[in-house]
């Protein structure tokens, strides 16, 4: 029967730095075609900004095609500091899975309700860690002014959290964006499967009823860890420290210093 709509089977969600590159690579090794950031796209300026909602809808009523995300074609080093370089591993034209933090805002829009939503974490600290050292996040002490200036991914994270306007150090910073990032995907109550991203696909793929002993492995795939920082609990300020060991306790994590 022939649809004027692309499917989107599954989507992956998550903060970000916690395996959706990873995710989607595996999804499509247990014969679901996945992108990354294809359908929810990652905003390159800031007037795309406000449209990531807006590209989903053309590109779900099939008036423009997925696509995989830049960032995942991007060279990347191994745990021996090795250059690795990546080559697609999924035809664009087949996708049927997509895997995107910057889908988060907009689980519960009409046209996904026939999508099963799988929520990815990672250990808070490693993801905290990821985005204000390695990637300068959460720097800046209040939301985009004309005189602030931050890149189009954190103006589209502080346009759907206007509680990173607070001045926070930056750490604090993005430990409320993990807490609130992956609220905000519970309570759209549509997740139909919760994934830790360090422990074994085995609950992958007994939810998608498949077994394929040559699955994607590389769970370090997309890391970009560039210096060695050790993060410690004391470096939260007490309130927010209180809410990220509860949700790590929440999510099957022991939360020490890393």
């Amino acid at each position: 029967m022939k649809t004027d709509k692309q499917k989107l089977d599954f989507l992956v969600t998550g903060t970000g730095r916690c395996g959706t590159v990873y995710m989607a690579e595996l999804l499509t090794s247990l014969g679901i075609p996945c992108g990354h950031e294809s359908f929810f796209q990652m905003p390159e300026n800031s007037k795309e900004v406000n449209q990531v909602e807006k590209k989903f809808e053309k590109i779900i009523t099939k008036k423009i095609q997925p696509q995989l995300s830049k960032v995942s074609m991007q060279p990347s080093k191994n745990a021996k500091g090795e250059t690795r370089r990546h080559q697609p591993w999924v035809r664009e034209s087949e996708i049927i899975a997509d895997s995107s933090y910057f889908s988060a805002p907009f689980l519960n829009h009409d046209l996904l309700k026939n999508t099963k939503i799988i929520h990815v974490v990672r250990h808070p600290l490693n993801v905290i860690s990821s985005f204000v050292e390695d990637f300068n996040y959460f720097q800046k002490t209040s939301a985009p002014t004309k005189d602030n200036e931050i890149d189009a991914p954190q103006q589209f994270i502080c346009k759907n959290l206007p509680i990173l306007s607070s001045k926070l150090s930056p750490i604090n910073r993005g430990a409320v964006y993990y807490i609130e990032w992956n609220r905000m995907i519970e309570k759209s109550n549509k997740i139909d499967l919760f994934v830790q991203v360090e422990k074994s696909p085995e609950i992958l793929m007994n939810f998608l009823n498949t077994e394929n002993k040559s699955y994607y492995k590389n769970t370090k795939r997309n890391s970009k860890k560039r210096k060695d920082i050790r993060i410690k609990l004391d470096d939260f300020q007490p309130n927010i420290r209180k809410e990220l060991i509860k949700i790590g306790t929440q999510y099957g994590y022991f939360l020490k210093q890393i």
